[in-house]
């Protein structure tokens, strides 16, 4: 009985430590930065760590920039939003465009809430940004952003909805939008 007892817990401990060592090779793809709450300090959100995933809403502090580089995939979890009360800097590239989208498998338009601007005093920018399947695109409220060379496609409502401020809309497709 013991000898069972001890040959057990070998094969026990021998399969862990295969797991330790075998299982990042397995689900490396599978690796997302997930992020909620409030951004307090001026942040990057690199290729290296995409996608980002939101779990809950991410609210931009005022006086506050998040900086999201070209390539970068930003999706929400759920009905979640982007909002901006500081700065946004998303500024892809022809070739490296970064995408706001669902994290759902088949994704629908309204499966995310939008990207928020409201009370930004300092201007924003989504320049080569692809925007899908929210319920709006970006909301804009009393802020400054400018939107240029994007895709913004499969929302539920509007592409864009503004309410108030200063905004700068050019040479963007907008497809597929309630509105």
């Amino acid at each position: 009985m013991r000898k069972r007892l001890k040959l057990l817990y070998l094969s026990v401990f021998i399969i862990s430590g295969l797991l330790v060592v075998v299982s990042p090779l397995f689900f490396f793809a599978a690796s997302a930065t997930y992020v909620e709450g409030h951004i307090t300090l001026d942040t990057i959100w690199t290729l290296t760590d995409s996608p980002f995933v939101l779990s809950k809403d991410v609210i931009v502090d005022p006086g506050v920039t998040l900086t999201i580089m070209p390539g970068v995939e930003v999706r929400f979890a759920e009905n979640f939003a982007l909002i901006v009360k500081g700065k946004l800097a998303a500024d892809g590239t022809q070739d490296k465009w970064i995408t706001f989208t669902s994290n759902k498998e088949q994704p629908t338009a309204g499966d995310w809430n939008t990207i928020q601007f409201i009370d930004g005093t300092q201007p924003s920018t989504l320049t080569y940004c692809l925007i899908e399947y929210a319920t709006n695109g970006a909301t804009i409220q009393n802020s400054n952003v400018k939107i240029m060379n994007s895709e913004i496609r499969h929302n539920s409502m509007s592409a864009i909805a503004i309410e108030n401020g200063y905004v700068e809309v050019m040479n963007n497709e907008i497809s597929d939008s309630g509105d």
